[in-house]
Formats: structure tokens, sequence, C-alpha cells
């Protein structure tokens, strides 16, 4: 791409710098995106090694080895269109000793649950 700028009488050609040309500033944006991917997949790896410890056995584990147990509670059906649907309820981690551990206490945890190794969902009525 040519200009042409009269200065002074006289025709110029310009050329337009190589940092001034979409590609360059794609290019760029591209290795920009590359490094923010990268920076948070290695906050994500930090944020895995995050302990809970086990209200039962004791045992302290990092997050990204665990289950993340979302329930679920049911609400029964009212009227003719109301109710008969599940709704999200506390978020869980199953220790290695095999006990449900509640994350009630913990929303800090509960806000990291697509970093834990598996997420479960358990659909369970009482009645």
């Amino acid at each position: 791409m040519e200009f042409q700028i009269i200065v002074s009488n006289q025709i110029e050609e310009w050329e337009p710098r190589r940092e001034d040309t979409l590609e360059f500033l794609d290019e760029e944006m591209r290795k920009v995106e590359a490094t923010l991917a990268d920076l948070k997949r290695r906050k994500d790896n930090l944020l895995k090694q995050t302990l809970v410890k086990c209200g039962w056995c004791g045992a302290e584990s990092e997050i990204g080895q665990l289950t993340y147990i979302q329930t679920h509670w049911y609400e029964h059906p009212y009227s003719c269109t109301g109710g008969d649907r599940w709704h999200p309820g506390e978020g869980q981690w199953k220790c290695a000793c095999g006990k449900r551990n509640r994350l009630f206490n913990k929303p800090g945890i509960e806000k990291l649950k697509r970093l834990f190794a598996n997420v479960e969902d358990v659909y369970e009525r009482s009645y």
C-alpha cells in the first residue's frame, strides 16, 4: 500500500511501517492471547493444589485429585405448572477414606469446581 505525501511542492512516496499493518497487529494479538492462555493454565495448575481437610479422617488432599459432588434437591409439583424440577444444592467432595465432606462453609472452594479431577452430579430424593 503506497501513499503520496506533498511536502513543499515535492512528491515523496511513503511506506507504512510494519508496526502499522493489520497483519502485524493480528500477529501480536495472537502472541498476547497465547501468553494469556498459558498464564491461565499455570494459574489453574496452582489452584488445583488447593488443600481441603477431611472432617472424618483429617487427611488433607489437593482438589485437583478429588471428586466434586454437586448435589441437587427436588421441588415437588404444585398447582398446574409449578415445581417438579431439580435445583442445584450444596457442593461436596469425596475423600480417599470414602466419606463425603460438605463445602457449604467454603464458598471459595465451590468456585473452583471446574478444577476438581471429576465432577459428579447427584440427584437424591428424600421421600
